[in-house]
């Protein structure tokens, strides 16, 4: 999908049926990604939107591994695309191990031990 920008967007009052969530505002939506082809003069289902991944699947990445206040970082592989705060498996090259941890920025997962 099609990254939302906001000259892409405008607001307008509308009466819409309760039963679907839609985005509220310009901000609630820029950055995000459609899923599929939104309706012009349509409200936007939020279901209809997501935030972009920051990593993907096969990607090489940085894995940062917090042990109580000790933090260490080291190279890894993503095994699955993921959003920011997004659990993802992360594979350590070297050890073979698999990691679970969330996606924080852009390439970066953290695992906490």
């Amino acid at each position: 999908g099609d990254t939302i920008r906001a000259e892409d967007l405008h607001t307008q009052r509308l009466m819409v049926d309760g039963a679907e969530r839609y985005a509220l505002s310009v901000d609630s939506l820029v950055g995000r990604v459609a899923q599929s082809t939104l309706l012009v003069d349509r409200p936007v289902p939020a279901r209809l939107v997501e935030m972009p991944p920051l990593v993907r699947r096969g990607q090489p990445i940085r894995v940062q591994v917090r042990v109580g206040r000790m933090k260490v970082t080291m190279s890894g592989e993503a095994l699955a695309d993921g959003a920011a705060g997004d659990m993802v498996k992360v594979l350590n090259p070297s050890s073979k191990q698999i990691l679970t941890g969330h996606v924080v920025e852009f390439g970066l997962v953290e695992v906490t031990k």
